[in-house]
């Protein structure tokens, strides 16, 4: 199981790697109590109505997608052992963002 941790903690890394895969928002995790959280600034030009309402999808579209994620790798790291020779991480990159 530890080794599933590992490549999923560079798989999560490698997806928040300069805001890429979070479109621009940031990702965390809270290591006591094994939340994620995912946040976003909005810029000052979204008092504007359109602006805000697409800043506002494309963070929900995001949410979205690192939810799918977050819960696919959730259940699959539960199923494996260090033994087995799966590479969960792969199995989650069918999950783009």
């Amino acid at each position: 199981r530890r080794k599933s941790q590992e490549k999923g903690v560079i798989f999560f890394l490698a997806r928040v790697y300069l805001y890429n895969g979070t479109n621009g928002s940031t990702l965390s995790l809270d290591g006591e109590t094994g939340h994620f959280a995912l946040c976003s600034l909005f810029p000052c030009n979204a008092a504007e109505e359109d602006a805000f309402f697409h800043a506002v999808e494309n963070f929900a579209n995001t949410r979205e997608s690192w939810f799918k994620i977050i819960a696919a790798y959730r259940s699959r790291v539960e199923h494996f052992s260090d033994n087995q020779d799966q590479n969960i991480v792969d199995e989650l990159n069918v999950l783009r963002v």
